[in-house]
């Protein structure tokens, strides 16, 4: 008897198509439009303060991390290319970049604020974005790999109608609350004085016995977290042990339980399986088998680092070419003028 064929597998969905599904979902399409236009507004305060380049291209890795499937490094890299070309650290003298100095006076400004609210919306819509559409748990399998029926994403219609709402509120008010701990940071410690801090303008100098501002920002910074922060997560640890229901608190018990006992727990499964197979009565060797026929490989593309890379690559190419259009048109209507 021949052997049956075996089915074919079912073609791979390309990297656009994949991308472009998540679009059907309205809650997921709804954080993609958030996260769009959080990018807009970031574009446009930046471009207004710090010319063309800084604006354009962050915003379009950003926006390949809202559109492409499982970018998850682009959050961080729109992250350090918004802050290198803001601030300017290797000192490229990019047009309206900012100096070191100047970020402790730059508190309650209305353009940072706008910035920082857009910033983190923008966050928070992306990771949002990948809970509902790539991963919204961690794996528990060895490895990072994936288990057969798939990574767990959450699901649209859990979304409530007032989470776009409470979003806007959470960030307006981290970055408020940031904009009060930054003006905080910017005193100067003086222990002669009651209570031990002075408002004292950057760079002027250091009384004897008192520390420098860089030494006084850390001093400060570390009195905030012990006495602010600590607490503060001391007591919400204990109102949400109040607030576990019992099957809430089962269930981490048995996390906690699984975690410590997690060696012993295989050391005894390989003495069992081990003395499952030492029971067994000694078979006969089996017969020689065919070589089994390679299979041929299909003609499905395999999804990889490759098209991540690539896809990456044209889109750093198309900014860079947006880029130089934007500052030669800028340079060309300059120099007419």
């Amino acid at each position: 008897m021949s052997p049956s064929p075996r089915p074919k597998r079912p073609a791979a969905k390309s990297v656009w198509a994949e991308s472009l599904a998540r679009f059907n979902d309205p809650a997921a399409r709804t954080y993609v439009f958030l996260g769009m236009g959080a990018l807009l507004v970031v574009g446009t305060t930046v471009f207004l303060n710090n010319g063309p380049l800084a604006a354009i291209l962050p915003c379009l890795l950003a926006v390949a991390g809202l559109l492409v499937r499982q970018q998850t490094a682009m959050p961080i890299l729109f992250l350090v290319s918004l802050a290198a070309l803001i601030i300017d650290p290797v000192n490229l003298w990019l047009y309206g970049s900012r100096s070191i100095s100047d970020i402790p006076r730059s508190h309650f400004r209305l353009t940072d604020l706008i910035l920082a609210v857009a910033v983190t919306v923008y966050f928070l819509s992306q990771f949002r974005l990948f809970s509902l559409t790539s991963q919204a748990m961690p794996s528990d399998t060895p490895g990072g790999g994936v288990r057969p029926g798939g990574l767990i994403v959450r699901p649209g219609g859990n979304v409530p109608d007032d989470e776009i709402a409470r979003l806007l509120m959470l960030a307006a008010g981290c970055a408020i609350a940031a904009q009060f701990v930054w003006a905080f940071l910017a005193l100067r410690v003086d222990f002669r004085a009651v209570p031990p801090l002075t408002i004292a303008k950057y760079g002027s100098p250091t009384e004897p016995g008192n520390p420098s501002q860089d030494w006084s920002r850390f001093l400060i910074f570390a009195g905030i977290v012990a006495a602010v922060v600590v607490p503060a997560g001391l007591v919400f640890w204990y109102w949400r042990l109040n607030r576990l229901t019992a099957p809430e608190a089962r269930m981490i018990l048995l996390d906690i339980l699984w975690r410590e006992g997690r060696r012993e727990f295989n050391r005894q499964e390989k003495w069992r399986a081990w003395g499952r197979t030492s029971a067994r009565p000694v078979e006969a060797p089996l017969p020689k088998l065919r070589p089994r026929a390679v299979p041929q490989p299909t003609t499905a593309k395999r999804r990889g680092c490759a098209s991540a890379i690539i896809t990456t690559g044209c889109l750093l190419l198309v900014a860079m070419g947006i880029a130089g259009a934007s500052i030669a048109l800028i340079i060309f209507i300059t120099s007419r003028r």
